[in-house]
């Protein structure tokens, strides 16, 4: 499902979950295990980065159309845990978006401190109105605090999956780089990050990322039933379904 693997206490994550690194329960269960084992060792930052030619596909459709609201109800908390891990791991993180990092997966590269993506026809986005299922708050704030304010039409509302080049204008990443390149530059960035004394780190993105706590918090008790709802819904299931067979041809 990934490896991880060490360079100069640097954790590289790789996902490696099937042709998409689609996300399921099993696979988010995988990565909140590698990220708690990685909290706790002594490396000084992390990379997250994906296989071939795509970074995560994002949700697993055809797990969520099967399992229907009992799956749901554990997989949405499981993969909101990885968000979570993600924004508020107190060492630097750096994404290294190798390829299509869609829905979940735009979401989970969002989360890194800082966001390198290769140049090419990769695409990245939150198509999730299109796929027919709300936001939950913590994936609103998520991108809130990613985006440029002009950005959230294109972004958000209309559900556009951008160009690197775009990505980068919208403040979905940082910096486009040579696909050759992506990885020992990532790697270069989390060494630079990792310079800074562990604590102050950890203690400065906190601070940073207190405003974007209070939110997900006070969403999560505004919305977070309704939209749990929403999600197990027959009207989203249908939506799956059509979103299923316009994409892949499937019934």
């Amino acid at each position: 499902m990934l490896t991880v693997n060490h360079e100069e206490k640097i954790a590289i994550l790789t996902f490696k979950h099937g042709p998409a690194s689609a996300l399921d329960l099993e696979f988010c269960q995988a990565i909140n295990k590698a990220l708690s084992e990685i909290r706790a060792s002594d490396a000084r930052a992390l990379v997250i980065t994906g296989s071939g030619s795509v970074f995560s596909a994002g949700v697993d459709l055809n797990r969520m159309l099967q399992g229907r609201a009992e799956y749901i109800s554990e997989f949405l908390p499981e993969f909101g845990q990885v968000l979570e891990t993600l924004l508020f791991f107190p060492k630097p993180v750096v994404a290294a978006v190798n390829g299509h990092a869609i829905a979940g997966g735009g979401l989970m590269a969002c989360a890194a401190d800082a966001r390198l993506m290769a140049a090419g026809t990769g695409r990245i986005g939150v198509p999730e109105l299109r796929v027919g299922v709300a936001f939950p708050p913590l994936a609103m704030e998520l991108m809130r605090s990613r985006l440029n304010p002009l950005a959230t039409t294109d972004v958000l509302l209309s559900g556009k999956l951008c160009t690197p080049e775009d990505a980068e204008a919208y403040g979905m990443i940082h910096k486009v780089v040579n696909k050759d390149e992506l990885l020992s530059v990532a790697i270069s960035k989390a060494q630079k990050l990792a310079e800074v004394q562990p604590e102050l780190y950890a203690l400065t993105k906190e601070q940073l990322n207190q405003p974007i706590r209070e939110a997900i918090d006070a969403g999560q008790a505004r919305w977070g039933d309704q939209i749990m709802t929403q999600w197990q819904s027959d009207q989203a299931m249908e939506s799956l379904a059509a979103y299923i067979k316009m994409m892949f041809g499937k019934k």
